[in-house]
C-alpha cells in the first residue's frame, strides 16, 4: 500500500448482543470522533442474533445515518464470529475492530489513525489500569498482549516488521 492509499478510507467493525439501550450512545459517540477526521468512513454493525431491541435501534441510526451498515445474523453466532462478518463487509485501506459496550472509546480512534498513517500495519491500544481485575485478570491479560505482540511482529513502542 502506498503512503497516499492511508488516507482515503476506513471502516469501523463493531459486534452488537442484546444492547439495544446503549446502541444510540454508542453510535453517536461514534459518528462524531469520526466526523472529526478527515478521512471517508463507513460503520459495519453486526447484530450478534440479539433478542432485545438492538436491531431495531441499529435499523433507526441506519435511517439517520446511511454509512453505517446493519448485518443481522439469525441466532448469537459470538464475537469472532460476527467479527469475521463484518471484516468480510468492509471496503476500506484501514478497519478498526471496536466492541459496542464503550470498553473501546470512539474518541480514541483519531491517535489510532494517526499511528497508522505513519506506516504502522497494526496498532492497537491497550489499558494502563483497570481497578476492577484481581490478579488472575491481570496475569491473563499480560500473557494475551504479550502473544500478540509476539505473533504480530510488533513490540510495545516499535514498528512491526
Amino acid at each position: 500500500m502506498n503512503e497516499n492509499n492511508r488516507s482515503n478510507s476506513l471502516a469501523v467493525v463493531a459486534p452488537f448482543y442484546n444492547e439495544g439501550a446503549h446502541v444510540a450512545r454508542f453510535l453517536d459517540r461514534l459518528i462524531a470522533a469520526l466526523a472529526k477526521l478527515n478521512i471517508d468512513w463507513t460503520v459495519v454493525c453486526i447484530n450478534d442474533g440479539s433478542v432485545d431491541d438492538t436491531l431495531a435501534h441499529l435499523i433507526e441510526v441506519h435511517k439517520r445515518e446511511p454509512r453505517v451498515k446493519v448485518i443481522d445474523f439469525s441466532r448469537n453466532f459470538g464475537k469472532e464470529y460476527a467479527l469475521t462478518a463484518g471484516l468480510d463487509h468492509c471496503e476500506a485501506d484501514a478497519v478498526v475492530l471496536m466492541d459496542s459496550d464503550l470498553q473501546h472509546p470512539p474518541e480514541m480512534l483519531p491517535a489510532m489513525l494517526a499511528k497508522w498513517r505513519e506506516g504502522y500495519e497494526v496498532v492497537y491500544m491497550v489499558r494502563q489500569s483497570r481497578g476492577d481485575v484481581g490478579p488472575i485478570g491481570r496475569l491473563g491479560r499480560r500473557i494475551f498482549y504479550l502473544t500478540f505482540r509476539r505473533r504480530s511482529g510488533g513490540c510495545r513502542s516499535g514498528r512491526g516488521s
